[in-house]
């Protein structure tokens, strides 16, 4: 895996243990995908532009790619940048059917539990 690792990242800056998105820096990604600029993105965000631009920088700087074109109407995502977006949502989303399938088992779990315990001590 260490391997693949080092292949898939040579050309970039990311390596097995820096390559770790967490959730902030995706929502100013997203945000400012969203805003179509970073003074927007920061003013939903209620953080400063300078905060936004910085995180935006490490992330580009992290994936070894440019993320965001500055265009006179904002921030467009570029190839990279939507690889990353599109990455992300898949991410979410799979975290999300996970997260829904462990709650899924704990309730069949629990009314296991339930109907054992009615079983061992009847209602009295």
């Amino acid at each position: 895996m260490k391997a693949m690792l080092d292949v898939w990242s040579r050309g970039s800056n990311i390596s097995a243990t820096s390559w770790d998105l967490d959730g902030r820096i995706l929502q100013y990604f997203f945000t400012v995908i969203a805003e179509g600029s970073i003074r927007g993105a920061a003013e939903r965000l209620n953080v400063a532009a300078s905060a936004v631009n910085r995180q935006i920088g490490d992330l580009e700087y992290r994936c070894g790619h440019k993320l965001l074109e500055c265009k006179p109407r904002g921030g467009i995502p570029t190839t990279a940048g939507r690889a990353l977006a599109d990455f992300a949502r898949i991410q979410h989303e799979d975290s999300e059917r996970l997260l829904n399938y462990f709650c899924i088992l704990h309730r069949q779990h629990e009314r296991s539990c339930a109907s054992a315990a009615r079983k061992v001590w009847p209602r009295i």
